[in-house]
């Protein structure tokens, strides 16, 4: 029934609608004394407050705080008449929570099997072993409701934290987390930045430690600037993580403080970064008294199904006697009439939203009449009485609103929730209209509200019901009022507007005022980016390019196209890696723009990311045309720009291809241009400084070269250099690749200590391609070395794989090698051999040729060969590897081959053609006597000369480490 009085809090205002069967005072009053009524109650109170009677006291249930202000006698009525006060609106928790406002609900009916399940997770749960169950359904199966009931069935005290994705916000980053928050802390609208920082504070959880360093990230992810902390000084990608880590922390310290419910809604519709949190979150919870539910719809496909405390929880649709028995509560035991009941039946087809719409549908349309217990029709059943589908019948009910209608439909437009305050803005009605119609709504179950008198915000009741309010307008309509909406956000709501430019970019897009939104688009993008939300700054910045499309051709719609292009690039090399296919599409794009545009700055980006593109994928003969196509744009336009980065290309793609010379003459080149002032502009535009670049590549060729000793140095310097340039990519990036020398020369010592700096600073700057991918290839080359093989196996193949998942090749070669010595080591022969020959068929294909590390894999593959006995084969390869080394100048891999092909020709005999062999690539070294490869080579020299050699001696091994094995074979 309708309210007795309903309140306009807005207005200050009582107006009395129709009575409710009550023998209160209050209930007698006729519809035509509102005015006196009004000022009857409003006497009793100040200007600005609003009482009630007894009647709407039990209407309004729990909607409102209320002070009893006991019984008074009113003019004009005879009996006492209680009375109360209404303080506020009772802020809502969840959209279940705000559409049933505290009224009585109907018995949940078909779901005893699913409440007893998730009864006995929770008992798991307060016992120690936290449970993740994910309850599944299609729209308005009864997930919410069944989360619900769930927590009316908690007696025993706990803490509860409720999250509601929504689908208008799936690129805004953490907007459920945002708005939890928010709602716990109380935020007012009034409230001062301070008073909200006041409340977050008082909300947080933990030791003194714990808050003092949750706060901050806390007031940042909020936006809410004020100089009570100091600044945080993050990357941006750090900051993100650490406020991950800090959410996922505040929950553990509340778990710690006793049981704990967290119910997580429409997670289908969850933003990246909040499902970044859930996955990082979930496997903590085992542990921990926590029961977390995740509603979701079919197309969601959760990342956590298989885990042991993880459970996957389907409702289906009720059967025929269920409905009816839903039925029956729904109408309060009185009987449909039979055909009446068939077609709610047969037409919402177990899906409990579908009955109750269709039951309402049914009973507003003034087609029965109730006679006792039961519903007869006033006349036959007409045809199509009963829209056959809920959206059809969402939109009946909505033509039976006529008067009110509107106001749902510029809801609609506005989003799943709206503000009263915005939709003031657009709607054409005064306070006292506006309040009514939102009032019809919400009585007819199809919006509701939540939120403070000063702040109230209304939400559909289902993604279905705004969906029938907007089809229903024309479009001419839709773009008028799309408009509307995007003028009263921009000059009401610039503090939202300049936090979520998506929304304001939103309704831009659908009035059709394209080029006011592809800035907004971009800037939301710029804004992720920046947050490190990479999959919601994509999504942005491809609807920016997909509107751009829109545009009529012309040098400015190429020149916003360009600006646009640039961003998802920097956002899809953070997502995928270098390596994507995105990547070189895009660029492609940019390359094309830059040249109608004659824009040098983005013709050098386009260039470097190609470049960086192909090689990252390992297709090293395919990169050399895109450095070569830099050189050349540097040459005709004498841009220096385009000539450093062309050159320090050219450099890496003549190293990879085993052109050390080249590679040596391309970096005296770069450095002959490198100059202080122009490089922390290269750094801003590609993440490297360019000496830095050049002391990375350098030193491991150097080494190559046969010069230990330098290459060492040159390392010290690259990495002392970084640390003064101060970029932290380029730190890390320097410590992690210029360590290689001390794989080369055998120091696992020194590796591990300088990839672990490398590591450390990673983690700490929030770079996580370093710590996942990178450092773990550098661990096991470690390890292997500290004569670890069997500890080295996983850790190199997990690096290995990590690499290959974004589409990385580069290296493949080479990290695969040092795979097949581990396999070799533990006996694994066969396996060894199959590594190997992936790396010489990756190495020989047209478009890779990444011969860098020939002669080390045809050395190993010799080696290997030995282990078999197949001694003719192994030396086949190892003269292979002597010839590929010589040819490239690469003496470091030509003594490495010479010593193991000494050892086999030893072994047979061959002791003088053996010394003929290794004694002049021995003697050619000046430095690096104290080098592991240098000391074997000269003890195996001494032995076969006579100085050591044991008559019976065993096999002579190039490794110390496997000699033991080798003898025993």
């Amino acid at each position: 029934r309708p309210l007795a009085v309903r309140i306009g809090l807005a207005t200050g205002t009582v107006v009395v609608g129709e009575a409710s069967q009550n023998d209160n005072a209050e209930s007698k009053l006729a519809v035509g004394e509102a005015p006196n009524v009004a000022a009857r109650l409003q006497g009793l109170a100040g200007p600005d407050e609003v009482v009630i009677g007894l009647a709407t006291r039990r209407l309004v249930g729990d909607v409102f705080t209320l002070t009893d202000m006991g019984a008074h006698r009113l003019k004009g009525i005879a009996e006492l008449a209680q009375v109360w006060r209404v303080d506020a609106m009772r802020r809502m928790e969840g959209r279940f929570d705000a559409a049933h406002e505290g009224k009585p609900l109907t018995a949940l009916v078909g779901r005893e099997e699913e409440l007893t399940l998730l009864l006995r997770c929770w008992q798991q749960a307060r016992d120690g072993s936290g449970q993740v169950v994910l309850v599944g359904g299609e729209a308005g199966i009864g997930k919410s409701r069944l989360c619900h009931v769930l927590r009316e069935r908690f007696a025993e005290p706990h803490t509860a934290l409720r999250y509601q994705c929504s689908p208008h916000y799936t690129n805004s980053a953490l907007y459920p987390i945002i708005e939890q928050f928010e709602f716990a802390a109380k935020f007012a609208r009034e409230d001062t930045p301070e008073q909200k920082l006041d409340k977050i504070e008082a909300l947080l959880v933990g030791n003194a430690a714990l808050i003092a360093e949750s706060a901050p990230l806390i007031a940042a992810m909020l936006s809410l600037s004020t100089g009570r902390y100091p600044s945080l000084n993050l990357p941006p990608r750090r900051q993100k993580e650490r406020t991950l880590e800090v959410l996922a922390g505040q929950v553990e310290a509340l778990a710690h403080r006793g049981p704990l419910l967290m119910v997580f809604e429409d997670v289908h519709w969850v933003d990246p970064t909040s499902q970044e949190l859930l996955d990082a979150l979930v496997p903590k919870l085992q542990g921990l008294p926590v029961l977390l539910v995740a509603t979701h719809r079919p197309e969601y496909v959760s990342p956590w199904v298989g885990q042991a405390h993880v459970t996957s929880l389907a409702l289906h649709r009720l059967e025929r006697s269920k409905v009816a028995q839903f039925i029956g509560e729904m109408t309060l035991g009185r009987v449909l009439p039979p055909e009446v009941l068939e077609k709610i039946l047969s037409h919402t087809d177990g899906v409990p939203l579908f009955v109750e719409e269709l039951t309402k549908s049914v009973l507003e349309s003034g087609l029965l009449r109730e006679e006792g217990d039961h519903y007869t029709l006033q006349s036959p059943l007409p045809t199509l009485a009963i829209p056959t589908s809920l959206r059809d019948s969402l939109a009946a009910r909505l033509d039976r609103l006529a008067p009110v209608k509107e106001i749902a439909q510029i809801g609609a437009c506005i989003g799943r929730e709206f503000s009263r305050d915005l939709l003031s803005r657009v709607a054409a009605l005064d306070g006292a209209q506006l309040d009514e119609a939102l009032g019809r709504l919400v009585d007819a179950g199809l919006i509701t509200h939540r939120g403070t008198p000063a702040d109230v915000i209304y939400t559909f009741k289902h993604a279905l019901v705004q969906d029938a309010a907007y089809d229903l307008l024309l479009k001419s309509r839709r773009c008028q009022l799309h408009a509307n909406i995007a003028h009263a956000l921009e000059t009401g709501f610039a503090d939202q507007v300049a936090h979520k430019p998506e929304l304001l970019a939103h309704h831009y897009t659908h009035a059709g005022s394209i080029a006011a939104a592809i800035p907004l688009w971009r800037k939301a993008g710029a804004l992720a980016i920046g947050r490190v939300a990479l999959q919601e700054a994509v999504a942005h910045l491809q609807k920016a390019l997909g509107l751009t499309d829109q545009l009529p051709a012309s040098a400015e719609r190429e020149t916003l196209e360009l600006t646009i292009r640039e961003q998802i690039n920097a956002a899809w090399a953070g997502l995928h890696g270098w390596a994507a296919e995105e990547i070189s599409v895009n660029a492609a794009a940019i390359l094309r723009l830059a040249k109608s545009q004659r824009n040098a700055q983005s013709l050098l980006l386009g260039l470097w990311w190609m470049w960086s593109n192909t090689i990252t994928q390992g297709r090293i003969a395919d990169s050399l045309p895109w450095a070569q196509r830099l050189l050349d744009e540097g040459g005709e336009t004498q841009d220096v720009d385009l000539q450093i980065f062309g050159h320090a290309a050219t450099m890496v793609s003549r190293f990879f291809l085993g052109q050390l010379s080249e590679a040596r003459d391309q970096a005296d080149r770069v450095l002959a241009l490198y100059h202080p002032r122009r490089a922390e502009r290269w750094i801003q535009l590609t993440g490297h400084d360019l000496k830095t670049f050049v002391g990375v590549y350098s030193c491991q060729w150097i080494w190559m070269q046969g010069h230990p000793d330098q290459a060492m140095r040159v390392s010290d310097e690259s990495s002392a250099h970084a640390r003064t340039v101060g970029h932290a990519f380029n730190l890390v990036w320097a410590l992690t690749f210029n360590a290689y020398v001390f794989a080369y020369r055998h120091e696992p010592e020194r590796l591990v200590e300088r990839v672990g700096v490398a590591d450390r600073l990673a983690r700490e700057q929030g770079l996580p391609f370093f710590y996942q991918v990178s450092v773990p290839q550098a661990a096991g080359l470690a390890q292997l070395h500290q004569g670890h093989s069997f500890e080295a196996i996983p850790v190199l193949r997990r690096g290995i794989e990590s690499w290959t998942n974004v589409g990385g090749g580069v290296r493949i070669p080479y990290l695969k090698s040092v795979l097949a010595e581990a396999e070799a080591l533990q006996g694994n022969l066969l396996t060894a051999l199959q590594l190997i020959d992936e790396c010489l068929e990756q190495i020989e294909r047209p478009a890779f040729q990444e011969r860098i590390w020939l002669a080390e894999v045809l050395r190993l593959k010799g080696w290997v060969l030995m282990l078999q006995g197949r001694d003719e084969e192994a030396e086949t390869q190892l003269r292979a590897g002597i010839d590929c080394a010589r040819q490239q100048g690469a003496k470091s891999w030509e003594l490495r081959v010479a010593v193991t092909l000494a050892s086999l020709l030893a072994r047979r005999g061959q002791r003088d053609i053996a010394r003929d062999l290794l004694s002049p690539i021995h003697g050619w070294f000046t430095e690096g006597a104290d080098t592991k490869d240098l000391i074997e080579a000269r003890l195996l020299l001494e032995r076969l000369s006579g100085d050591a050699i044991e008559e019976n001696r065993g096999l002579i091994d190039i490794s110390t480490d496997a000699c033991e094995y080798k003898s025993n074979l």
